[in-house]
C-alpha cells in the first residue's frame, strides 16, 4: 500500500517528495539551458519564467517536507541523523565550490575586472592575487551570483544538524511558528533595502560579503536566495511534512491541503496581474508585492505564498495519482524522476558542466530542432552521467562497501 493511504508508523521514504525535487530540477535544467544560450527563440522565454518562478521554491520546499516528515520517523537515532546531515552539507558545499571557482575562475587566475560580476549580479573578487581570491571563495565572504543557491542549503542542513528539535518545536506550534517566520522575511526585506547591492555598498560590507547575501540578501538585479527570507517557505514545509506523516486519514489530509493549495494558488495569481509590472525597484518599497520575482532579488509576498502553494499543490498531486495508480511506480518516466530527486545537488553540478560543453558542441540557438536538442540533453544526460558514476562505484567497490556507500 503506498504512504498515502497506510499508517506512518513504519519509516519509508515518500516518492512524492523525490517527484517535487525532480520536478524542480528538470525545470531547472531547461531554464538553465534557456539562459545560457546567446540567443533564445522567443517561445522559450514563458518557459523560463516558470522555472524562475517554481524551481527553487518547489526544491526548497521539497528539503523542508522531507526534514518535516523524517523528524517524526522515527527511522534514525538522532547521532546518526545529525551526521548524515552534515554529510549533505559537505555536498552541498562541495557542489558550491564546484560551481563557484567555474564562475570566477577568470578572476582568480587572469584578473579579470569585477565590472562584469557587477553587472550580472555576482559579488565581485576583492582580493589583489589569486590566493586572496581563493581564500575569500573558501570561507564565503565571496559568493557568485547563484552561488547562494546551494549555501541556503547548507545553511539549512547545519541549523537542523546542531537543533534537531527544531522541526518538532515548529510542528507543535505552528501558527507561532508561521508567525516568527513572518517576522524573519520582514527584517531580511528590510535589511536588503536599509543596505542595497550597489558597488558603494559592496565596498562597505566587503568583510562579511557572502554571508550577509546568502542569509539576508540584497536587493540586487538578479535574484538571490537568502535563508531568512525564505523562512515562511521552510517553516511551511516543515509543518506540512509532520502533519502529513501523523494523519490518520491520509486521503483526507491530501484533499483538504490540495484545496487550499489551489484556492492560494488561484489567488496569488490574481493578485499578481493586479501588480503587474513587479514594482521591484527602490522607488516601490521594501515590500514590494510582485508575484514575479525578476529583475528583483528579494521574493515579494505574493511571490512567496503562491510558490509555496504551488510546490505544495504539485507534491499532493503526485501524492494522489501514487495511491490511486500504483503501476505509475514501476515506469521507467518515474523512475527516472525519482532518482533525479535523490541526487539532485550533483545533477545541479553536472547541469552546470553540460551547459558550457553543450552550448560549444550543439550550437542551440541556430533554429528550433537544435534548441529542443540541447534543451533535452540538459534534462537527461546530466542524471545519466550521475547514475553512470554511482554505477561505477559500486562496481569497483566489494560487495559490503557498496552497499553501506549506497
Amino acid at each position: 500500500e503506498h504512504p498515502a493511504t497506510q499508517s506512518a508508523q513504519k519509516p519509508e521514504r515518500l516518492r512524492e517528495i523525490d517527484l517535487l525535487r525532480a520536478t524542480a530540477i528538470c525545470l531547472m535544467a531547461v531554464t538553465h539551458g534557456i539562459f545560457h544560450m546567446e540567443y533564445a527563440p522567443s517561445w522559450s522565454t514563458y518557459v523560463s519564467q516558470a522555472g524562475v518562478y517554481f524551481c527553487y521554491a518547489g526544491f526548497l520546499m521539497a528539503f523542508a517536507l522531507a526534514q518535516g516528515v523524517t523528524a517524526n520517523s522515527g527511522a534514525a537515532n538522532p547521532t546518526r541523523r545529525r551526521k548524515r546531515l552534515f554529510q549533505r552539507a559537505g555536498f552541498a558545499l562541495l557542489a558550491y565550490y564546484c560551481v563557484a571557482l567555474g564562475a570566477y575562475k577568470d578572476e582568480i587566475f587572469h584578473h579579470s575586472s569585477n565590472a562584469a560580476i557587477l553587472r550580472a549580479g555576482g559579488t565581485p573578487l576583492a582580493g589583489s592575487s589569486p590566493l586572496i581570491n581563493l581564500l575569500r571563495l573558501a570561507t564565503l565572504l565571496t559568493v557568485p551570483k547563484a552561488g547562494d543557491y546551494f549555501l541556503c542549503f547548507v545553511l539549512f542542513l547545519v541549523v537542523i544538524a546542531l537543533w534537531p528539535g527544531l522541526p518538532q518545536a515548529l510542528q507543535r506550534r505552528p501558527i507561532q511558528a508561521m508567525v516568527a517566520s513572518f517576522v524573519l522575511y520582514g527584517v531580511a526585506i528590510a535589511l536588503s533595502w536599509i543596505f542595497p547591492y550597489t558597488v558603494e555598498m559592496t565596498g562597505k560590507l566587503a568583510p562579511i560579503q557572502g554571508w550577509w547575501l546568502m542569509t539576508i540578501g540584497m536587493n540586487a538585479g538578479s535574484r538571490v536566495f537568502p535563508l531568512f527570507t525564505y523562512a515562511p517557505l521552510l517553516t511551511a514545509g516543515i509543518i506540512a511534512g509532520g502533519s502529513y506523516l501523523r494523519s490518520e486519514n491520509r486521503q483526507d489530509w491530501l484533499d483538504r491541503v490540495t484545496a487550499a493549495s489551489m484556492a492560494c494558488v488561484i489567488i496569488t495569481a490574481l493578485l499578481s496581474f493586479a501588480f503587474w509590472p513587479p514594482p521591484f525597484v527602490p522607488s516601490a518599497g521594501p515590500l514590494a508585492l510582485s508575484t514575479a520575482v525578476l529583475p528583483g532579488a528579494q521574493p515579494g509576498l505574493i511571490y512567496l505564498v503562491g510558490a509555496t502553494s504551488w510546490s505544495l499543490l504539485i507534491c499532493t498531486l503526485f501524492a494522489k495519482l501514487l495511491a490511486v495508480k500504483q503501476s505509475v511506480l514501476n515506469s521507467s518516466v518515474t523512475r527516472f524522476l525519482v532518482f533525479a530527486g535523490q541526487n539532485s545537488l550533483w545533477i545541479i553540478v553536472w547541469q552546470y558542466v553540460w551547459i558550457v560543453l553543450g552550448v560549444r558542441l550543439l550550437h542551440p540557438e541556430v533554429g528550433t530542432l537544435r534548441t529542443l536538442a540541447f534543451l533535452t540533453t540538459m534534462v537527461i544526460l546530466p542524471p545519466a552521467i550521475v547514475f553512470i558514476l554511482k554505477w561505477l562505484r559500486g562496481s569497483l567497490l566489494p560487495p559490503h562497501e557498496a552497499r553501506r556507500t549506497s
